[in-house]
């Protein structure tokens, strides 16, 4: 095998670590030797095993420091950290410049204290690097570790290590260009527990595993601070200036591959390579990984299902854990295995920031989900499906398959949210089915959403080049992730979007647009279907069925909400029900409007305009309009769920009876004209039919146009 000797390249915040094509990585495995700054680190070596003794305590005795001039394992190498049963945590820095190049174990004996190792010259764990740790575990390239009152582990120059008391809440990262972390190991931390890799940029493409616990993978870029909350692992990324103990410029930069790949005879994988045009790529898949900080990659596998089997070290409940891959730039999972899945519950996935983008949690800018990629947080036996969030504050593509189920004997499914603040591509496949229980909840959240035909392979709502209009479409796969992406909107095609049985949400900040002759039929299943346009309630987003459009429902309750409402077909079988609000305009329909339950009306201070003679609504509330005009072809029940307020006109003609429910009222400020009748046609004479309307109604004036019987009813004068 030919071997690399000298390669030169620039660190920018994310390492290029240079491969050649078609051969191996030669790199140097670094000893373990201590630093002479007065931290009292002992290191013992026998055979293959570093014994790391020494150090410094805190005043409590809980927290013990150590310093390392170096910091690495070749592979078959042991790491021992010797700990006693008073220690809560052991913190190690290394200051020697050099990149932690780490392919054996590192283990703690003794005690079951966490594990803290911090380079910020950047740690790569090769393909077999282990842990053997009794508690949780972070790898980070920060310049500083806080304890709170503003005392910190400083990476570099003195500590006031008797001051360093509690456990660690705050990271710093002070430079610039922060190191970076490379995951190929199978790292693993004890049931329960967290396993926390953060650095100015992150990739996994090994194992990460901690069962019923938490991982997360942070990719924060310079002149920031992160900190964690003890409950549930979650950070918050705060801007601050670089600090350090003395005001002074860090004595590091990230250390180049000239140093790290000279003078070894070992093969170190990290399933990273650089092309001959210099572009880091992933060696699997191709895709590339832009040079620059606050990205996170994961391509392996994230493992926080706990045991299925006893023993059970976390209590009975077989709850999944948590994931968190974040980054303040890009994120992406390129042909990642996320398992949160629970034989008692589902737990809780997020991928590129929160739950709407809200919260304490970083967001990054684009977030990417390939097609081979899986994200499961399952109920697999007893319980509810977990929650899975998809976020970016740009552009999100979402092309893998995500699963948030309940159990198979009992329990509801999850809630999965894919949103894009400002664009969106969907073209994958979302499960929040329950088999004895409610199916779940899924959200789209994007600035404009139009839904379109789902013909052809792929569908045509696959607008891959929505993430960026300057690529040629044969190099998407490979630049999914280099830039922030152009100026498309969500598309989503009538297949992906009706063959969802859960609970649909599609919010957009602007426009929701059903295209022209599309038909968007939806599956069986107890989910009921919103759509949400102007969520932001800025009144700049109308919900629009084209020309031609339709929606069924299969039964399902939908709710439409917007500024404006514009209505074609739609079939609401059963005994499902249609709410429709819009809060800055009208809602107008010319298609034919078929509602098996109860129609919801309200449009404010604007007109409702219903008058398809084919339309079928059974029951009629109006909460709030302006005028309002209503055909039926068959009978049709007025104020069916509360008062009815037109502060206008009221036209309401019906084939059939028309009738007021009972308890409710009528309210119309000006005139109202009723009809009740069928008109003579194919030799069928005209047929007549009673008008009903006997609860405390204010009317005003009243037409009948046409009727058999009527009976009306007014708590004040009538005309």
């Amino acid at each position: 095998m030919k071997k690399l000797s000298v390669l030169k390249a620039v660190v920018t915040g994310f390492w290029l670590w240079v491969f050649s094509l078609g051969l191996e990585v030669v790199v140097l495995a670094l000893p373990i030797t201590s630093a002479a700054d007065g931290a009292g680190t002992i290191v013992n070596q026998s055979g293959n095993q570093f014994d790391i003794d020494g150090g410094t305590l805190s005043a409590d005795g809980a927290n013990l420091f150590h310093s390392f001039q170096q910091f690495g394992l070749d592979a078959n190498q042991i790491a021992n950290f010797l700990a006693n049963p008073d220690l809560s945590n052991i913190l190690g820095r290394v200051v020697g410049g050099d990149p932690s190049i780490i392919n054996g174990l590192i283990q703690v004996t003794g005690g079951n204290p966490n594990l803290y190792l911090m380079n910020p010259a950047g740690i790569v764990f090769g393909q077999n690097a282990s842990l053997n740790v009794p508690a949780d575990f972070t790898a980070t390239t920060t310049t500083g570790i806080g304890f709170g009152n503003n005392n910190w582990f400083n990476a570099f120059g003195a500590n006031d290590y008797q001051q360093l008391v509690g456990n660690p809440s705050q990271f710093a990262f002070d430079l610039s260009q922060p190191g970076s972390i490379i995951n190929a190991g199978d790292l693993a931390v004890s049931e329960g527990n967290s396993l926390n890799l953060f650095a100015g940029s992150v990739i996994n493409t090994g194992t990460l595993t901690a069962p019923g616990g938490t991982i997360t993978i942070a990719a924060v870029p310079g002149s920031n601070r992160v900190e964690i909350s003890q409950e549930g692992q979650l950070l918050r990324l705060e801007i601050e200036p670089p600090r350090d103990s003395v005001g002074l410029v860090l004595p590091i930069t990230p250390g180049n591959l000239a140093e790290l790949l000279t003078g070894s005879q070992e093969n170190l994988e990290t399933g990273v390579e650089v092309t001959p045009a210099g572009e880091v790529q992933l060696t699997d898949s191709g895709v590339i990984v832009p040079n620059e900080t606050g990205v996170a990659i994961a391509s392996g596998t994230i493992d926080v299902s706990p045991p299925l089997t006893p023993p059970y070290q976390g209590g009975e409940q077989r709850i999944g854990g948590e994931v968190n891959v974040i980054g303040t730039n890009k994120v992406g999972l390129i042909g990642a295995n996320i398992d949160a899945s629970g034989a008692n519950g589902g737990g809780d996935v997020r991928i590129g920031g929160g739950y709407q983008g809200q919260g304490i949690i970083p967001n990054s800018d684009v977030t990417y989900i390939s097609q081979d990629s899986v994200i499961e947080a399952d109920a697999l036996t007893n319980g509810n499906g977990g929650r899975v969030i998809v976020w970016s504050d740009q552009t999100t593509h979402a092309d893998g398959n995500i699963s948030a189920r309940g159990g198979s004997n009992w329990g509801d499914g999850g809630f999965v949210e894919i949103s894009g603040k400002e664009n969106l591509v969907f073209d994958g496949n979302v499960d929040v089915n329950a088999a004895f229980g409610l199916d779940g909840s899924i959200l789209f959240d994007p600035a404009n959403i139009t839904i379109v035909a789902g013909t052809g392979d792929p569908p045509a709502a696959a607008n891959d080049n929505q993430l960026n209009a300057d690529v040629p479409m044969g190099d998407l796969a490979g630049q999914i992730l280099a830039g922030h992406g152009g100026t498309g909107d969500f598309q989503i095609s009538t297949t992906k979007l009706g063959g969802i049985a859960g609970e649909v949400l599609l919010q957009a900040t602007n426009n929701i647009t059903i295209a022209d002759g599309v038909s968007l039929n939806f599956v069986n299943g107890s989910g009921s279907i919103t759509f949400t346009a102007d969520a932001d309630s800025m009144g700049g987003g109308s919900f629009m069925m084209n020309t031609g459009s339709s929606v069924n429902t299969s039964g399902r309750n939908l709710t439409i909400s917007g500024a404006t409402v514009n209505l074609q077909s739609i079939t609401i079988g059963g005994s499902g029900n249609l709410n429709v609000t819009a809060t800055g305009g009208g809602i107008n329909g010319s298609g034919a409007v078929s509602v098996g339950g109860t129609t919801t009306l309200n449009a404010n201070s604007g007109d409702i305009t219903l008058n398809s003679v084919n339309n079928d609504f059974n029951r009629v509330s109006v909460d709030k309009a302006r005028n309002v005009r209503l055909n039926d072809i068959n009978n049709i029940e007025l104020g069916a769920t509360a008062d009815t307020d037109i502060s206008e006109n009221l036209i309401v003609t019906a084939q059939g009876t028309i009738t007021d429910a009972v308890g409710e009222n009528l309210r119309v400020r000006g005139a109202t004209l009723l009809n009740a009748r069928k008109e003579a046609q194919e030799g069928n004479p005209e047929e007549r039919f009673d008008i009903t309307l006997d609860n405390a109604h204010n009317f005003n004036r009243v037409s009948i146009d046409k009727a058999r019987n009527v009976r009306l009813n007014d708590i004040n004068n009538i005309e």
